[in-house]
């Protein structure tokens, strides 16, 4: 429940914010961002483990997308709204989008989704992913 308060909350906060600018054209509820909780918490997501690279990229292509449905911009210099890092000899990235401002032209607001969780842990009943 605290989970899903939590993600209800920055999504929600992420989104309202994306609708403040005048070209981003989407309007977001309560129903719209449960689906988006829904969809990262899902059983096909895995358990989104950072350290197993095809679940983890699932997670970050579908953030990646709505990013970018919601007008948002990749920052510059980032492949895509990919930022790259290395952990433990791994391949990782965040996921990065940007809002420039329209009356100051030099102020940015950025989103970044922290979007990686624990993956499969020992089964409690059948149930082995950590949504």
């Amino acid at each position: 429940m605290i989970k899903n308060i939590i993600y209800t909350v920055s999504l929600g906060i992420t989104f309202s914010a994306c609708q403040a600018q005048p070209q981003p054209n989407i309007k977001l509820n309560v129903k719209d961002v449960e689906a988006h909780i829904k969809t990262l918490s899902a059983d096909d997501m895995r358990g989104r483990n950072a350290l197993v690279k095809e679940d983890i990229a699932k997670a970050a292509n579908y953030i990646a997308y709505q990013f970018e449905q919601a007008g948002l911009q990749p920052f510059n210099g980032l492949n895509y709204y990919f930022q790259n890092f290395k952990y433990q000899k791994l391949d990782l990235y965040n996921v990065v989008g940007v809002l420039p401002g329209k009356s100051l032209k030099d102020e940015y607001v950025i989103f970044s989704a922290h979007y990686d969780h624990i993956g499969l842990i020992k089964p409690v009943g059948k149930d082995s992913i950590a949504n």
